[in-house]
C-alpha cells in the first residue's frame, strides 16, 4: 500500500503542475523552463596547450549542473532544453561527423518519453563520450593556418532567438567558449563592439568564457575585449552579462554553479484552499470538487498508461513528494485518497 501510494503521489504531484487549474496560484514563481545553449568556439584556439581538455571539462560541468535541475524537478515534470552548437566554420571539417555529434548533444526533456526522463539522470557517460568524439575531429590539423575561424555573430542573427525563446516562464542561459577574438575567413568584421544588434537578447544570461587576450597585446587587452563585448550584448539587452578570463578551472566551475543556481529549485505551487476561520461552506465544496477532478483525471492517466516503476525511486522521492502534497492537500485528504486509489490498478512491481 505504501509503495502504491508513493507511485500516484508522484502521477498526482505531476498533475498538480501541469494543470491549468484556475485554483492554483503560483508566488515568487522560479521560471518553470531552463534553456541552456553552449556555443563553441572552434577556431585554431583549441591548438593551444591544454585547451581542449578545459572545454570538455567546462562543457561536461555545465550538462552536470542541467541534470542537477532535472533531479530538482523530478526529471517528469521538466520542459527544459540543453544544445550544443558550434558556431559556424564554413568548410572548415573535413568531413559532416562532427554535425552529426553535434546534432545528437541536443536534449529537449519536454519532447523525451516520460518513462526515458528518469534515464537523464545516467547520462553524463553517454554525453562525455560524445564531446570527446566531437573535439577529436575538432582538432583535425597542428597547423593553425588550417582554421578558418568561428562566425559567433552568424550563430546570433540566424539562430540564437530559436534556440532561446525569450518566454516569460523561461530561464535562458547562453554560454560561449571563445578566446574572445572575432576572425572568419574571407570577411573582414569590424571590431566587436561595433557589431550590428543582429536580435533582442532580452530574458538572456550571457556567460563568455575562457577569454584569453593574445600574447604580447598588452596588459589593458582583457579590458578592452571585455568592454567591447559587453557594449555590443548590452545593446542587445542581454542580461545579466558575465566576460571570464581564463583562470583556473576551479574557478571557472564556481562561476557555472553560481549562474545556474536559480534554476536548481522548483517553486512550489500555493494551496488552492486553506483552512482558516474564514473558510465558507462553498471554499470547502470547491476543495472538494478540485479533488475529485484530480482524481478522475489520475484514473483516466492511468488507466491509458503503461508506465513502470522502480521502488527506489519513489523511496528516495519520498520526502519531497510529501512535503509538496502536504502543501496542496491536508492530511485527512491525503487518508482519503489513499482510501479512493485502492481501486485504481497498480502497476508498480511489489516488494
Amino acid at each position: 500500500m505504501r509503495n502504491k501510494f508513493f507511485f500516484y503521489s508522484v502521477i498526482i504531484f505531476f498533475i498538480i503542475n501541469s494543470c491549468e487549474c484556475k485554483r492554483i496560484r503560483r508566488t515568487n514563481v522560479i521560471p518553470e523552463i531552463t534553456n541552456i545553449v553552449v556555443l563553441l568556439d572552434l577556431s585554431d584556439r583549441i591548438l593551444k596547450p591544454g585547451q581542449i581538455q578545459r572545454d570538455k571539462d567546462i562543457i561536461v560541468k555545465i550538462y552536470n549542473k542541467f541534470i542537477d535541475i532535472q533531479r530538482s524537478k523530478l526529471f517528469f515534470n521538466s520542459r527544459d532544453k540543453f544544445k550544443v552548437v558550434i558556431a559556424n566554420q564554413v568548410d572548415q571539417f573535413p568531413n559532416n561527423q562532427i554535425f552529426e555529434i553535434e546534432d545528437s548533444l541536443i536534449i529537449d526533456v519536454e519532447k523525451t518519453a516520460i518513462t526515458a526522463k528518469k534515464n537523464i539522470k545516467s547520462s553524463l557517460p553517454g554525453f562525455k563520450s560524445k564531446i570527446e568524439s566531437l573535439y577529436n575531429l575538432a582538432k583535425f590539423s597542428p597547423n593553425p593556418n588550417d582554421y578558418k575561424g568561428a562566425n559567433i555573430l552568424k550563430y546570433f542573427q540566424n539562430n540564437l532567438v530559436n534556440d532561446l525563446p525569450q518566454k516569460a516562464d523561461s530561464d535562458n542561459f547562453l554560454f560561449i567558449l571563445t578566446d574572445g577574438y572575432q576572425y572568419v575567413e574571407g570577411k573582414n568584421y569590424k571590431p566587436i563592439d561595433a557589431w550590428p544588434n543582429v536580435c533582442d537578447m532580452s530574458n538572456i544570461s550571457v556567460s563568455v568564457l575562457e577569454v584569453d587576450p593574445a600574447e604580447g597585446s598588452g596588459d589593458n587587452e582583457f579590458l578592452k575585449i571585455n568592454n567591447a563585448w559587453e557594449l555590443w550584448l548590452n545593446n542587445m539587452k542581454a542580461q545579466p552579462i558575465k566576460i571570464f578570463q581564463k583562470t583556473a578551472i576551479s574557478n571557472v566551475f564556481s562561476s557555472i554553479d553560481k549562474i545556474l543556481t536559480k534554476s536548481s529549485s522548483i517553486s512550489s505551487p500555493t494551496p488552492p484552499f486553506k483552512s482558516s476561520s474564514t473558510d465558507t461552506l462553498s471554499t470547502k465544496q470547491n476543495s472538494d470538487d478540485w479533488i475529485g477532478n484530480i482524481l478522475e483525471d489520475l484514473n483516466n492517466k492511468i488507466m491509458k498508461t503503461t508506465i513502470t516503476c522502480e521502488q527506489t525511486e519513489y523511496i528516495n522521492l519520498k520526502n519531497q513528494i510529501i512535503a509538496h502534497m502536504g502543501q496542496v492537500i491536508s492530511q485527512s485528504k491525503i487518508t482519503s485518497f489513499e482510501q479512493q486509489i485502492q481501486n485504481v490498478p497498480n502497476l508498480c512491481p511489489q516488494d
